[in-house]
């Protein structure tokens, strides 16, 4: 983790005593806690600087979802601990928790352009915004906001209204269980860019430690230091040095010699993964402390750490992540077996509890279950009685 979360030179890093104190008071993942500061960080300072790259400078605005087994990878309380310093600072004005209406987005972005929206259910986002509802109008707003914008950003409303935007900057800090990616998600949001824009954190809760209670002179110092961070003055970025430029521009290369090699649910991936480096290389040099003139550089460190992050969090979340996608027309059938025998908890199901609640077909019903067998999403149990019943993989893991 150190190569991926560098300790500071100037004595304190927000982001490395942020994960101290969270991972002290919670047993999620680790990198989890990762993810949850490096997404606080760039919506407290993308309202006041951006990298000059290209025809529209690039602020370090993140979408961040952690992935993880429902009820038991701790998604939801390591966000809300990032989400409950932030809400008494002044980053709280640009904090949405959640949203499924376009046209309410539309207009707390025209109120405050710069938001981080937090969705600790990000599966229940997927499935509201899924196929011709109402709600996708929102998703397809996020994937017109996830790519900079510099000015006035105009969008369609309702009736015939338009909503003037100027400089928007959206983030994004979801929860997602592993079965909605599975069976609640299409080709296309994978292959057309929605995903490939997210940094999906993919990992496994390996401690089960006893959590302490928040220390309220820490909680105070990460408070007292995000909001100097949110509004402190930032001078211009005058981009990376000679050296950093040089490491991103070798890795790249690299990463599109990969992109080549891979399916289309990974190359998406690498698409889009020397933009975020940038991003976390710059998020990386202000934690070491804001610089005091104009035209200041982002340093080889700081590439170097963004780097790793990449190589050694975000690229093999989403490597394992690929090979869990379903794309094929039996997601349905596999996604209510499997939500059946979970909801049954520690009693398991037998085909017939699968069957009633499913109306599925017994030829059906036994499909469904071999492969989620063989894919270790179940395993097999008998009841007391001698029956034949399934459980889900959480519960063989507690």
């Amino acid at each position: 983790m150190d190569t991926a979360l560098p300790f500071s030179t100037s004595g304190g890093s927000f982001l490395r005593d942020y994960v101290n104190y969270a991972r002290a008071i919670c047993d999620a993942p680790e990198e989890y806690h990762v993810g949850v500061a490096l997404a606080l960080f760039g919506a407290a300072v993308a309202d006041r600087i951006a990298i000059p790259r290209g025809p529209v400078p690039i602020p370090p605005m993140l979408w961040v979802i952690l992935v993880g087994r429902s009820r038991h990878d701790r998604k939801t309380t390591a966000i809300n601990i990032g989400t409950s310093i932030a809400s008494k600072t002044a980053l709280s004005q640009r904090l949405i928790q959640g949203t499924a209406s376009a046209e309410g987005l539309q207009r707390l972005l025209a109120e405050y352009p710069t938001r981080l929206i937090a969705y600790p259910e990000f599966g229940r986002f997927l499935e509201d915004t899924t196929g011709g509802s109402y709600a996708t109008k929102t998703r397809r707003l996020m994937m017109e906001l996830a790519d900079p914008i510099q000015g006035e950003f105009k969008h369609d409303l309702a009736k015939g209204t338009k909503t003037k935007i100027t400089n928007p900057r959206l983030g994004v800090l979801g929860g997602c269980a592993t079965t909605f990616l599975q069976y609640k998600t299409k080709r296309e949001d994978w292959e057309g860019g929605f995903f490939g824009r997210s940094i999906l954190i993919y990992a496994r809760r390996d401690r089960n430690d006893e959590m302490q209670a928040p220390d309220p002179h820490v909680e105070e110092s990460l408070t007292r230091r995000l909001e100097f961070i949110t509004t402190a003055q930032i001078p211009r970025c005058g981009g990376f040095t000679r050296a950093a430029d040089d490491m991103l521009h070798q890795w790249d290369k690299i990463n599109d010699a990969k992109s080549t090699q891979t399916n289309d649910l990974v190359s998406t991936f690498y698409g889009g993964m020397c933009t975020t480096a940038w991003k976390l290389a710059m998020i990386y040099s202000l934690d070491r402390g804001f610089a005091n003139q104009d035209g200041w550089l982002i340093d080889e460190a700081s590439a170097y750490h963004a780097i790793m992050f990449c190589e050694h969090i975000w690229r093999p979340s989403f490597e394992k992540l690929a090979e869990k996608i379903v794309v094929d027309n039996d997601t349905v059938t596999l996604y209510r077996s499997e939500q059946v025998v979970e909801s049954n908890g520690a009693a398991g199901a037998s085909k017939s509890d699968i069957a009633r609640a499913t109306r599925l077909t017994e030829k059906r019903v036994t499909e469904a279950v071999n492969s989620l067998l063989l894919a270790r999403r179940i395993y097999k149990a008998h009841r007391p009685d001698g029956t034949e019943v399934y459980l889900h993989e959480t519960f063989k893991q507690e």
